[in-house]
C-alpha cells in the first residue's frame, strides 16, 4: 500500500492563499503569496525569511509537541527554491493515478493551509475507487499526527493491518 499524506497534486495556488487568509489574515496571505509565486531567486530569498517565522507556524493547529523539532530539522534551501521556481508552476501529479494498483491511503488535515484538504480530494478522485480510502482528520494541519496524533495513528495503523 501507499500512503499519501498532506499533499496536493498541483500547485493550486489559489486555495492556499484562501487558506492562509483564513488562519493568519491578510498579512499571511501576502506573504504566502510572494512567497509561492517568487519571479527568480532574488525574490524568493527576500521571501523565505517571513515566510518561515510568520506563514508556516499556521501549518498546524497546535504548538510543535517537540520545541526542538524545527532545530533538528535539515533545510536545503536551494532544494526549496528550485522547486518554487521551476518545478511547481506547471506541476501536475495526478497524472497516472488512475493506474495505481495497490491500496492508497489519502490523509488529510482539515486545517492544512498549505496542502488543503480539496488538494487531497483531488488526488483521491484520480485514483481507482476501489483501491482508495481518502480520510480527512478534524482540526489538524500539515502533518495530521503532529495535531491529532492519535485519530491520525489509528488511520495509518487500520490502513496497514488492513494492507498486510
Amino acid at each position: 500500500g501507499v500512503v499519501l499524506s498532506s499533499t496536493s497534486p498541483t500547485m493550486a495556488l489559489p486555495r492556499k492563499l484562501a487558506m492562509f487568509e483564513r488562519l493568519g489574515g491578510e498579512r499571511a496571505r501576502a506573504l504566502a503569496q510572494a512567497f509561492w509565486s517568487a519571479p527568480d531567486a532574488a525574490s524568493f530569498d527576500a521571501a523565505w525569511p517571513p515566510y518561515l517565522a510568520e506563514v508556516m507556524p499556521l501549518y498546524n493547529t497546535r504548538p510543535a509537541a517537540d520545541p526542538q523539532a524545527r532545530a533538528r530539522q535539515i533545510t536545503r534551501l536551494e532544494i526549496l527554491r528550485h522547486f518554487v521556481l521551476h518545478e511547481q508552476p506547471a506541476m501536475d501529479l495526478r497524472v497516472g493515478l488512475d493506474r495505481a494498483a495497490c491500496p492508497v491511503l489519502v490523509l488529510a488535515g482539515d486545517e492544512d493551509p498549505v496542502c488543503p484538504v480539496e488538494d487531497a480530494a483531488d488526488i483521491a478522485a484520480a485514483l481507482p475507487p476501489a483501491l482508495t480510502r481518502f480520510v480527512r482528520i478534524p482540526d489538524a494541519g500539515h502533518g495530521t499526527w503532529r495535531d491529532q496524533p492519535e485519530a491520525a495513528f489509528r488511520v495509518l495503523e487500520d490502513f496497514v493491518d488492513a494492507v498486510v
